[in-house]
């Protein structure tokens, strides 16, 4: 790159990436092919902006636990391969909203109790709004192969009512939903009154321990639970567990769930979760399959019908933020310097006026603690700045060097905005936060939503292709040019992969890393513009965070058998996808790092005699960041990022690169360099071609689509095909990486 994207070409490289499976070789083939890379892009720390992603005032409302996913047994979703991310939508179609009594639409927030199972090794999950960016925190910490570990979250919901996940390591997740938040303007039942902390119930000094298998209830009332508390928050911790197992917490009276509330690991294993339940008179009940004993510390409680009508109390949920990484020796969130918090230090913790948490209007808030690499066995506390350390504990450790997240609600010095935190032992701390509850007389937050973007793909639907092609050009096919810069020997016959056209294409878009509503709106534009020029209905199948990571095992899970998902479920409930389009960066996308501003491609089947084969499994991939040209969504901007997602686009329907070199001139040469250069497929950017199709871009998609049956006859069916007569060791991956 020889300059700024609104004056140069931001290059191509000339040929993709070629990644053929074949089962009976051992090993895979490697990703050759790269060209040099000019350009670079920067990681930043995620800005959070009040107006954008402050949701409603909300209250709470308990629920019987509802398992929403378990993808050890789903059809759906399934086993999270690292660095990868799922979504759903935890509210309409679980029984969630139906247990509480609400319409999806009125729910801001889930409480859900997330746990990663079997993980790989060493890692960490993350929960966020769908359509908001993933934010560097984490909800759970997994430590070695094997680990299973939960965690409670309040998850705003984001756009489509969903929650996304993402885990850096392969897990199976579990997510169950134990309470809700309704958005009102006030209440009398479901806000927050904080509590102590005070601790209800401990084994060690003559309260009974839990036999295996065996259920106590555990009353509230003497700790300030009123009778009509419609739920309660406390910290529940297992001490001197009889073996490997679980407890869990729910409401007295009614019908045990699946959940587990927390996870003991061996015999005398002390391990501890915040949870957000609904009570019954006052009283909880624990159970657990392993026996042991327990403590229970009761942080607040959530009135009741009988209380008075107020906002006070109403929580308002925001994406996660990150308020404190000892760990950094510099910038907003690093607090000591990069300095451990020595043991039995009080370390004053700055929370109001920061991330969605405003100056004068929050009593306590919602955090996510996390302990790194603790010296020794321990715990840390949190409570209001400046008010006596308390008897219980927010958070537990049970050997050095862990990495233990733990969820707490932990009211503010009201006159500061402070909380203090104190390690029992020297440890760096993390402390990420997801929402607020609102002090006395506070004003209620002007938004509605966790995240604010519009997502309308139009009800287009296109023409047939004509008898012939109107146009053209220059073109080449992706699967044919690939094969000819593997081998140097153009095949005969001409690899011509397509999708099936008789049928829609069903894709899902990721949208999490858009800036403004423009952005989307130019995305479907190319989406719609690849349906004019191939004949093939595209059709919504929901925004989803998942389908960036495009590494080949994930793609392709039939060579190894690993429960692996890439293209995310449609919405409908057809099954998966056939495609995912949508930005990403180098974090979600490793192939994006260096200058790389598109990947394009998909599977491509068995090729048959005639030089036919289909594709299935597409990604159209865009980095945002890179294709800027002033304000993102300047017309500069909006022109690059329109042209990119065509382009790509237009790899994942089966065109190649066409460009001026002698061996790279695609399959009818001939044509000028200027008219070569005009075309969209030309391994260039150029800022200053309309971001369209050209006549030989056209001429390829109907080279590819035109002459099949479905698109001859104009006739389309409404079901779909299906890939499970696939011969898997004959499919191959293509992917186009497009670099400055």
């Amino acid at each position: 790159m020889t300059g700024a994207p609104g004056t140069s070409l931001l290059r191509r490289p000339a040929s993709g990436v070629v990644v053929a499976f074949t089962l009976a070789l051992a090993a895979f083939a490697v990703p050759t092919g790269a060209a040099d890379v000019v350009g670079a892009t920067v990681e930043t720390e995620p800005t959070v902006v009040a107006e954008e992603l402050t949701g409603a005032a909300s209250s709470y409302l308990a629920i019987n636990p509802v398992r929403i996913l378990d993808t050890r047994s789903d059809d759906g979703i399934k086993r999270v391969f690292a660095n990868s991310a799922f979504s759903i939508d935890p509210v309409t179609n679980t029984g969630v909203a139906e247990a509480a009594g609400v319409e999806p639409s009125e729910i801001t927030a889930v409480i859900v109790n997330t746990t990663m199972v079997r993980s790989l090794g060493v890692g960490f999950g993350t929960v966020w709004p769908t359509g908001g960016e993933r934010v560097q925190t984490s909800t759970n910490n997994t430590e070695f192969f094997g680990h299973t570990i939960p965690n409670l979250v309040i998850a705003p919901l984001g756009l489509d009512n969903k929650i996304s996940m993402y885990a850096s390591t392969d897990a199976d997740v579990v997510l169950d939903v134990l309470g809700v938040f309704v958005a009102t303007d006030e209440a009398t039942s479901g806000r927050f009154e904080p509590l102590g902390p005070t601790r209800a119930y401990d084994s060690r000094i003559g309260d009974p321990e839990i036999p295996a298998g065996g259920t106590q209830v555990i009353d509230l009332k003497d700790a300030g639970v009123p009778e009509d508390a419609s739920g309660v928050v406390v910290n529940v911790t297992s001490v001197g567990s009889k073996g490997r197992g679980f407890y869990r917490v729910w409401s007295a009276d009614e019908a045990m769930p699946e959940h587990s509330s927390l996870n003991v690991l061996d015999v005398n294993y002390n391990a501890g979760n915040q949870v957000i339940t609904g009570v019954s008179d006052g009283r909880i009940q624990v159970f657990s399959d392993v026996g042991g004993g327990l403590t229970v510390d009761v942080t607040g409680y959530f009135t009741g019908d009988d209380a008075e009508s107020s906002t006070s109390g109403l929580f308002v949920p925001f994406t996660p933020g990150r308020l404190l990484d000892s760990r950094e020796s510099s910038g907003p969130t690093s607090g000591t310097g990069g300095d451990e918090i020595d043991a039995g230090a009080e370390f004053t913790l700055q929370v109001s006026g920061r991330l969605d948490v405003p100056t004068d209007e929050a009593a306590a808030v919602a955090l996510n603690i996390t302990a790194v690499r603790a010296a020794a066995r321990g715990f840390v506390k949190a409570y209001p700045g400046g008010s006596d350390e308390p008897e219980t504990s927010s958070l537990n450790f049970t050997e050095p060097d862990q990495v233990v997240p733990n969820h707490a609600i932990t009211s503010l010095n009201t006159s500061t905005g402070e909380i203090t935190l104190m390690p029992s032992e020297d440890t760096h701390l993390l402390v990420d936060a997801s929402g607020y509850f609102l002090a006395d007389d506070a004003p209620l937050p002007t938004s509605d939503l966790a995240v604010d973007k519009t997502v309308l793909p139009g009800e287009f639907v296109p023409d047939p292709l004509p008898g012939t092609s109107a146009t053209s050009g220059p073109f080449d096919f992706l699967f044919d040019r690939a094969a000819f810069f593997g081998t140097g020997v153009r095949p005969d016959p001409t690899i011509r992969a397509a999708w099936e056209n008789c049928f829609p294409l069903r894709y899902a878009l990721n949208v999490d890393l858009a800036e403004n509503d423009a952005q989307i709106e130019v995305l479907i534009e190319s989406i719609e513009e690849i349906e004019a020029a191939t004949g093939i209905d595209f059709q919504f199948g929901g925004v989803t965070s998942a389908g960036m990571n495009i590494d080949d095992l994930l793609i392709l899970p039939e060579v190894t058998g690993a429960p692996f998902m890439y293209l995310p479920p449609d919405d409908s409930g057809a099954g998966p996808v056939d495609l995912v389009i949508g930005f990403s960066d180098s974090s979600n996308t490793p192939e994006l790092g260096g200058g790389v501003i598109g990947i394009g491609g998909s599977l491509r089947t068995n090729v048959d005699a005639d030089g036919r084969a289909e594709q299935v499994r597409g990604f159209a991939i865009v980095d945002l960041s890179d294709l800027y040209v002033g304000e993102p969504d300047s017309a500069a901007s909006l022109n690059n990022i329109k042209a990119t997602t065509t382009h790509e686009l237009g790899h994942v329907m089966g065109l190649g690169h066409v460009d001026t070199s002698t061996f790279g001139g695609g399959l009818n040469p001939g044509f000028s360099s200027a008219e070569i250069q005009d075309q969209l497929m030309f391994p260039a950017l150029n800022p200053f071609n309309e971001p369209d199709f050209d006549g030989g871009d056209l001429e390829g998609l109907f080279e590819l689509y035109g002459n099949r049956p479905c698109s001859a006859s104009g006739e389309l069916n409404t079901g779909h095909s299906s890939d499970a007569e696939i011969d898997w060791d004959e499919v191959a991956i293509i992917k186009t990486v497009d670099d400055f």
